[in-house]
């Protein structure tokens, strides 16, 4: 069952406060496209198990994949929402971005929501991306990913934080640490990716081990 409001006024008025506080709480983030009520629509869909999800979704795509067919939805673990496209179980964002089943592993890019939050499907905020950028910039209400600025992550006290992707075989992300500005921030994320072998070679012996020892060596070769 879909409803779909045109406007945040309308989505206001009819829709739980809880749920208007993850739209806002996307469209405050940092670098967002706004709310344009000439291309966007907010769709509350009730799924059959009774799980209730909100997302942002340009009424062209709305038009063109749900309002035909009505397909049935279901969230995956990780937050998408996936949906039968066809005979085909897919992701509604990989939908709106027309990437066809196996172009991944034809041009080794994935459907990147491009600054983190799965419930924002707007075609003009999707993008193609590597496995890294996609990882960096997931993130929940509270560590905002900020757009456009690989690894860095808005904290709830204001901070930003670096952050990248494990050197070693473990897949866990490693913090560079917290910083004022997102310049300083992503200055040492940049430093890091460029002196990853070195930082490898500094903390090897801590490779399989616990991965809070592994944030201290880097943090520490790094600050």
């Amino acid at each position: 069952m879909y409803a779909v409001y045109r406007t945040l006024d309308e989505a206001r008025k009819a829709l739980p406060p809880n749920l208007m506080k993850i739209i806002t709480t996307m469209l405050d983030t940092p670098g967002v496209p706004p709310f344009d009520e000439t291309l966007d629509a907010v769709v509350f869909y009730t799924g059959a198990k009774a799980k209730q999800i909100v997302f942002l979704l340009e009424n062209e795509c709305f038009e063109k994949y749900l309002k035909p067919t009505k397909p049935k939805m279901n969230v995956t673990t990780k937050g998408y929402l996936s949906i039968m496209f066809g005979k085909k179980l897919r992701s509604l964002h990989l939908v709106v971005m027309e990437r066809g089943i196996g172009q991944k592993e034809r041009d080794g890019l994935e459907g990147g929501h491009g600054w983190g939050k799965t419930l924002d499907n707007r075609k003009r905020v999707l993008k193609p991306q590597t496995k890294g950028e996609n990882l960096s910039q997931r993130g929940g209400c509270t560590d905002k990913s900020v757009p456009g600025v690989v690894g860095v992550y808005l904290r709830k006290n204001g901070t930003f934080q670096a952050q990248i992707g494990s050197f070693f075989e473990r897949a866990d992300a490693i913090s560079l640490g917290d910083y004022a500005t997102v310049e300083e921030a992503s200055a040492v994320r940049q430093f890091a990716e460029a002196n990853k072998a070195a930082l490898v070679e500094a903390c090897k012996d801590l490779a399989d081990r616990n991965a809070e020892l592994r944030k201290r060596c880097i943090e520490k070769l790094i600050n």
